[in-house]
């Protein structure tokens, strides 16, 4: 209930707001071969990159410590945010302008700078968005946007690379940092992992043009615009290496192994996209689905997960999440938690558990079955089962690392209660 009085309350707000943004001086390219991309989307200042200063030295290499899925990788975790706009497809909005989250390995002086706080991912909107969200959160909700984080926004990369890519999508009105803990944990572990907005899908879309809002109009478009922002994404992560205007991902990205994956309407948008997009090796989902459709067309391995205690998708997408999972026709996993609700997959409970998360991932639930009291699992609990079984199947799938093993134990035997795998 508290979830759509917000979306109502963004639609009221919605013609004050829309337009009342900076103006987006994008940096043009050649639109058949690249996108558009606006290196700071905050303002029109250069972008603090330069890494002269740095003791690359001491930089972590490939082998210098032994790779362990569970816990933080060699290397510190920088994000700074991009717009990209593709001048090929046209939304509600004009062409299609994606705010886009990038989580990267960082140099080890990254330990020792600030880390990013929530409130940056909201930018100038910050102060309207805590006034909407402070008429439907407690105080100590609110508080949450302005937590730290655990990566420094613009820190200077590591040295090394170039690293594969991983592409992210968020559920249904969430937003491109809903899944910090394992875009972060990605990072750790030499991984570029790219995040954006889904424009009119996310709860907001915080650009520099105008806030643009969650609009239930545009749910049957967004099916497949998704599915084309995830592919534009690796387009967007290939043009980054050859051509970052910052430099900063120039030689850095290695476009040619990727992977996607997201949460719920995200989820679905990755194994959907996988049937289209030869290019993805890997797929993740967590809590989403799959149509009946078009599998003959996979390549790429896919890794499933599930919540016995999912109250937005219910049942009935149990039947088509197990469907898909047994339709895939090369390498799987799937791994299904007791407990477990929707926003279980998400860092919802740290951020905004009584408008998102309540009764369904987060503190205190009903059973599906019969309506008895429970307690859903601890967020921290799902954080180390997603990093460890995500991190262990993205370095298999794209790097080539020896994980079958730990990727097919059940290391978390208390909380996951069925386990498959062909390979």
């Amino acid at each position: 209930m508290k979830r759509f009085a917000f979306v109502v309350l963004l639609m009221l707000l919605c013609p004050l707001i829309a337009c009342d943004g900076q103006e987006n001086n994008n940096v043009e390219f050649d639109a058949a071969v690249q996108p558009t991309d606006r290196s700071d989307p905050w303002d029109d200042s250069p972008g603090d990159f330069d890494d002269d200063d740095d003791n690359d030295d001491n930089d972590p290499g490939d082998d210098d410590a032994p790779f362990n899925p569970a816990e933080k990788g060699p290397y510190e975790v920088g994000n700074t945010t991009r717009i990209f706009i593709d001048p090929t497809r046209v939304d509600f909005w004009g062409e299609r302008e994606l705010m886009t989250e990038i989580w990267y390995p960082a140099a080890p002086e990254a330990a020792q700078m600030e880390v990013d706080t929530v409130d940056q991912f909201l930018g100038q909107y910050i102060d309207l968005l805590a006034t909407i969200f402070g008429l439907l959160l407690p105080e100590e909700e609110l508080q949450n946007f302005y937590a730290p984080t655990r990566s420094v926004r613009d820190a200077p990369i590591a040295a090394g690379g170039p690293w594969p890519v991983v592409v992210f999508g968020h559920g249904n009105g969430g937003v491109r940092f809903q899944n910090m803990h394992l875009c972060e944990h990605l990072a750790s572990h030499g991984f570029v992992v790219l995040s954006c907005d889904h424009t009119g899908n996310a709860a907001v879309s915080p650009l520099p043009s105008g806030l643009i809002i969650f609009n239930p109009i545009a749910m049957p478009f967004e099916f497949f615009w998704r599915q084309s922002d995830l592919s534009f994404l690796i387009d967007a992560a290939d043009w980054l290496n050859e051509y970052d205007p910052e430099g900063v991902f120039t030689g850095k990205i290695d476009a040619e192994r990727c992977a996607v994956g997201g949460h719920s309407f995200g989820g679905v948008a990755a194994q959907e996209q996988t049937k289209h997009d030869q290019r993805i090796q890997a797929m993740f989902s967590l809590a989403g689905f799959s149509f009946p459709f078009a599998f003959d067309q996979i390549q790429a391995p896919g890794l499933f997960f599930w919540g016995w205690e999912d109250h937005t998708l219910i049942d009935l997408n149990v039947v088509q999440a197990t469907q898909a999972y047994e339709k895939w026709p090369q390498t799987k996993v799937w791994v299904s938690v007791n407990d477990a609700g929707h926003y279980s997959w998400t860092d919802v409970c740290d951020l905004v558990p009584t408008l998102m998360g309540s009764g369904d991932g987060c503190g205190e639930g009903e059973r599906l079955e019969d309506g008895s009291p429970f307690n859903f699992v601890p967020n921290e609990t799902m954080y180390d089962l997603m990093n460890y079984y995500v991190t262990s199947f993205l370095a298999w799938a794209l790097r080539g690392d020896d994980m079958w093993e730990s990727l097919t134990t059940n290391v978390y035997p208390e909380q996951i209660n069925m386990y498959w795998s062909i390979q």
